[in-house]
């Protein structure tokens, strides 16, 4: 459900419109999901999460981006036609404006948009002196992350703001399991450094913080044998040892050293 603490424009106007971009991308219209029928063409569908992550654009940039293989004939005939089922299917032109000969989405309108929200909640995570309230924005904002941003597209105009959010994501992630393993909480620290695995495999700060975690949870034989599994992975699929500071706490661990 929408965090009504991140709705943009006027909250009182209705229907809100609701973006979920992360996995499979979808609108709703108030409390309505926007299907097929209503987008009519899926490409109406893209077109209005382009403008929502661009600045204002010309019809040429759009078309650039969305069917950039098209004819200049053929442009202007699909553009006209998806900004056409677009509007129709958001129920009010004044959704998509055109201005100085550019197109850009209203902000001015109620809506909210769950990558906007995950951005706000991790930099007020970053932010904060209080640990209890980061953990508290960095768990609302990885709760978020169904999926890769607009991960079923295969257009190329999507890939750059992908990876970048994946980047910010794995942050969050290693920051709430570092907030975690400082606040005691082990358990639940190991299960987030492990969902950072999840994205990367080869991420030895993940992979250090789910060994410190075993061990402070009584799993010291447990945590040794992931660091073997970490050899064995780098080794067959990179021909690399682990980094020196993996191998130093590993070694730590076998000395029955504290860390």
């Amino acid at each position: 459900m929408a965090d009504a603490r991140f709705v943009h424009g006027d909250a009182a106007a209705e229907p809100r419109l609701t973006l979920f971009a992360f996995g499979a991308e979808h609108v709703c219209l108030g409390d309505r999901v926007l299907t097929s029928a209503d987008w009519t063409y899926a490409k109406a569908r893209e077109m209005l999460f382009y403008l929502l992550c661009s600045r204002p654009q010309t019809k040429e940039q759009i078309g650039l981006a969305l069917w950039p293989d098209a004819s200049e004939a053929q442009l202007h005939n699909n553009f006209r036609v998806t900004l056409h089922h677009l509007r129709r299917a958001l129920g009010r032109h004044e959704w998509i404006l055109f201005e100085d000969g550019s197109y850009r989405f209203n902000r001015s309108l109620a809506h909210w948009v769950d990558v906007e929200a995950f951005e706000t909640h991790v930099a007020a995570a970053k932010k904060s002196l209080d640990a209890d309230q980061a953990i508290a924005d960095l768990e609302a904002a990885v709760g978020m992350y169904r999926g890769d941003f607009l991960e079923n597209l295969g257009s190329d105009w999507p890939m750059l703001h992908r990876e970048e959010l994946r980047r910010l994501h794995q942050e969050a992630l290693l920051l709430l399991g570092r907030l975690l393993f400082a606040g005691e909480r082990y358990a639940e620290a190991v299960e987030i450094y492990r969902r950072a695995l999840a994205q990367d495999s080869y991420l030895e700060t993940a992979h250090r913080g789910v060994m410190r975690c075993l061990v402070r949870l009584g799993e010291r034989s447990l945590a040794l044998r992931h660091f073997d599994g970490l050899v064995t992975l780098l080794k067959e699929e990179m021909g690399l040892p682990p980094a020196r500071e993996t191998v130093a706490l590993a070694e730590r661990l076998r000395d029955d050293n504290q860390i």
